[in-house]
């Protein structure tokens, strides 16, 4: 694949932004590298589960460490300097910058001389609700939006659509991109399945588990005590050391509930590869705006295609409206309300449903929901911002 001849240049390096970044930048990272697109990070924090093979360079712009450093950043904005003269000397093509959180991206957007595209992981605004946002934070998230040369978003297109309703002025320039499934990534096949030892179904979620009380969205004692009986495992890999102690008593007294340790993206898609049905089931919570139902009508996780990767179908709740949409058309899973799992689980989820699903699973992940059928649709994105910058600066 040949990159694009775009604004007068080819996209050759991209720099990707974000202070602890998470699968969805390492799918259209690892993507870019393969079409031979130099792809560097600029970072303040690296989980352990993230890897950083892709990247060219592995830039750390953390604030001054010691007891002073609070002070130091906000007199003398040492981070932001150091991020901004990083990217001067770098002189990438396109910074791609994921929101949120949206101050690095106003930052860039203000003093870049690169394309400036804003990643919407997630829209803070959109999500929270305007009048909900602290006014600091929705000024640099206007700033960013308002400015930036081109917007990626992974929800439907009314949640880009909320900021014309309360007046912003976004560009143009915009792509539904998905995070999509990463050959790489595949979990080899032959890889024996625990429910091919004791027949019993095993499902597994991994991600943002509750660490309290209040995050009722992402707690998954009561369904797992549901699935329990009815015999059907459920297996949690969190993205966070910390859990709910509700859930470490769960996975002390039940044989069907199993609450595994933090494991890293490479290693949890082959762990995943053992069981049958992915879960993402968050259920509504009027009272936290992260799962209340603006955000569950677009919300869309990097968990669906870590699934994928694995070979499994997803169990979706169809209050997750643009999630379920997504897997109802590709029939690559199980929609099914959340109530519906504390009787009605056994029913729904059988050995040979869960084969004929995965089954097509094989197939979409090589096909629709494969980053391959799309990279060229970024490539293209990316080449609109660089004209957009271009006619900015006068060039």
């Amino acid at each position: 694949m040949q990159t694009p001849q775009v604004g007068g240049g080819v996209v050759q390096r991209v720099l990707f932004v974000h202070p602890e970044p998470a699968t969805r930048l390492q799918r259209h990272a690892m993507a870019l590298s393969q079409t031979g697109i130099e792809v560097h990070l600029a970072a303040k924090h690296i989980r352990p589960m993230f890897e950083t093979d892709m990247f060219a360079s592995v830039f750390d712009y953390s604030r001054p460490k010691g007891r002073l450093n609070h002070i130091l950043n906000d007199w003398f904005k040492l981070e932001r300097k150091v991020l901004l003269e990083h990217i001067r000397r770098l002189r990438p093509d396109v910074v791609h910058v994921v929101v949120e959180p949206n101050r690095e991206a106003a930052l860039i957007v203000r003093d870049s001389q690169a394309a400036v595209v804003v990643d919407g992981q997630d829209f803070t605004s959109a999500s929270d609700g305007v009048e909900n946002v602290h006014h600091r934070q929705r000024g640099f998230e206007r700033m960013a939006l308002e400015n930036c040369d081109g917007l990626l978003f992974k929800g439907p297109p009314e949640e880009v659509d909320y900021y014309a309703g309360i007046g912003w002025k976004l560009t143009d320039n915009r792509l539904n991109h998905l995070d999509w499934c990463q050959p790489k990534w595949f979990a080899a096949e032959g890889i024996e399945r625990c429910s091919e030892v004791d027949g019993r179904p095993h499902l597994v979620y991994a991600g943002h588990v509750a660490r309290h009380a209040h995050q009722i969205y992402v707690d998954y004692t009561e369904l797992g005590s549901w699935l329990g009986d009815q015999r059907i495992h459920l297996h949690v890999y969190p993205t966070y050391s910390s859990v709910l102690p509700a859930m470490v008593e769960l996975d002390r007294r039940s044989v069907w509930f199993h609450l595994h340790e933090q494991t890293p993206f490479s290693e949890l898609v082959k762990e995943m590869a053992r069981y049958d049905l992915g879960v993402w089931m968050h259920q509504r919570d009027p009272n936290n705006s992260r799962s209340d139902d603006n955000k569950l009508r677009t919300a869309m996780g990097n968990k669906l295609f870590a699934y994928l990767e694995a070979g499994l179908p997803v169990l979706i709740n169809p209050e997750i409206v643009w999630g379920a949409e997504v897997i109802d058309r590709h029939g690559v899973g199980i929609v099914a309300g959340y109530q519906q799992m504390r009787d009605g689980a056994g029913e729904l989820i059988t050995m040979d449903k869960l084969a004929e699903l995965r089954s097509n699973v094989l197939q979409q992940r090589c096909g629709a929901l494969g980053i391959a059928d799309h990279i060229d649709e970024l490539l293209a994105f990316y080449g609109r911002a660089i004209t957009a910058r271009g006619a900015k600066l006068g060039l």
